[in-house]
């Protein structure tokens, strides 16, 4: 794989390695990869029970849809 990467973001990758918590680039984005695709999809499901509890014409609880969030 021939990726570049941020100096620090790089840095950060290397040390993991070198305390053995990965045994390569690949597998450390593979796995933030996972995590990332796992939080958007909770992410999704979240969105749509929020929305699946609003009916036609009410309000959506936008403070509520913002916490959840994490906004």
């Amino acid at each position: 794989m021939d990726i570049s990467l941020r100096p620090q973001v790089e840095q950060y990758i290397n040390q993991a390695i070198s305390e053995g918590r990965y045994a390569s680039v690949e597998d450390f984005l593979m796995e933030a990869a996972e995590a990332l695709i796992a939080e958007e999809q909770e992410d999704i499901q979240v969105s749509q029970e929020v929305l699946a509890g609003a009916t036609p014409g009410s309000a959506i609880p936008w403070a509520e849809v913002k916490a959840e969030l994490g906004l």
